[in-house]
């Protein structure tokens, strides 16, 4: 039996699909583990688990290519378990990604009702596959591929509704949040992850009607994530920023970065400051040599040596006097808004008489 065109179209998507997420989940696990990158070593899993997704489509079009029929009916319900058994562990690691980057002092309180909501998925899915997938078979075996899904009225089904609206609330609309509240790399990197997200989870709630622009969408995703997550230093910055946020010392806390560079600190090359600030190696020693002061504390960093007082005096004059002249513009614009409310007041009472 000749396969249809969209049978084609199906089965060299998927496959396509299936191969670039082993692939690319594969390779950001191995560059992860080298690095020593945790959140970029789970994003690799959550990419590699994908896969699977796309599992029954591509073993389908191999079948008919080479049977010239369909997988038998015995066989295709152990491929929708092995496709969607997989769902909640990918739901759970992006969960525990965002808790880590977002919620980190709270993330066990996040996880937990997660994780038992996900054991329950596994065991209604294992125990009762039959009435919680549905199952399409094509008019012909052999015209086109079979095509399964979960039933939405089942409690699967539910289940899967619910994973991925919360998946995009906090996922999505939670990195776009953080990206607001950040600045520099960090912002840009939240951004990725956010974009990412709503691309991964939503696809497959609106393009639905085009298998190409739903696949295209979920895989255009998988760059994103890592981007997102991949070490990235800002340029080097030779003095202090005007203005630093509780907000922003407290993110740079949380996913262990250097408040200086902007990068991931690894191992015991380190430097953690008595108000809490970390630095990696490179950047304390940097700092060292001109003021050999905490950005943050001005506390001494290296403490066989003094604190260089005259450039830290000097820089709290420049901030002081920027501040100044920062006050007088606002002074003035304020008394030049009040001078005019009373020419119109003025002008109005001369009118009047």
């Amino acid at each position: 039996m000749v396969l249809s065109a969209e049978g084609w179209l199906n089965g060299i998507t998927a496959t396509a699909c299936i191969l670039f997420a082993f692939t690319c989940g594969l390779s950001i696990i191995f560059q992860a583990r080298k690095i020593k990158a945790k959140l970029l070593f789970f994003m690799g899993l959550n990419i590699f688990f994908t896969g699977f997704n796309w599992l029954i489509p591509s073993v389908d079009f191999f079948s008919i290519l080479l049977k010239g029929q369909n997988i038998v009916a015995d066989k295709i319900i152990w491929a929708g378990i092995l496709t969607y058994m997989w769902t909640p562990l990918i739901i759970l690691i992006s969960f525990y990604i965002g808790a880590e980057l977002m919620i980190s002092n709270r993330k066990k309180f996040f996880l937990s009702p997660c994780i038992i909501l996900c054991i329950v998925f596994e065991i209604l899915l294992l125990f009762d596959p039959y009435s919680s997938l549905q199952i399409n078979y094509p008019e012909i075996s052999g015209n086109d591929l079979i095509s399964i899904g979960v039933l939405l009225v089942h409690p699967v089904g539910i289940l899967i509704l619910f994973f991925t609206l919360s998946a995009i609330i906090f996922c999505g609309i939670g990195f776009i949040y953080k990206s607001f509240k950040s600045s520099g790399v960090l912002k840009r990197k939240f951004l990725l992850l956010s974009v990412g997200y709503f691309l991964y989870l939503v696809s497959p709630l609106i393009l639905k009607f085009s298998i190409f622009l739903l696949r295209t969408g979920m895989v255009s995703s998988f760059p994103l994530f890592y981007l997102g997550l991949k070490e990235q230093s800002e340029r080097k910055m030779t003095k202090a920023p005007e203005i630093i946020t509780k907000e922003e010392i407290s993110l740079h806390k949380d996913i262990k970065i250097c408040h200086v560079c902007k990068g991931k600190i690894l191992g015991f090359n380190s430097y953690i400051c008595e108000c809490g600030v970390l630095y990696c190696e490179k950047c304390a020693q940097a700092l060292i040599k001109p003021e050999n002061a905490c950005w943050v504390c001005n506390s001494a960093i290296d403490k066989n040596k003094a604190v260089n007082s005259s450039k830290i005096i000097e820089s709290n004059k420049i901030k002081i006097i920027e501040g100044i002249f920062r006050v007088k513009k606002s002074i003035n614009s304020k008394v030049k808004k009040r001078l005019k409310k009373k020419v119109s007041n003025v002008k109005f009472c001369k009118a009047n008489h």
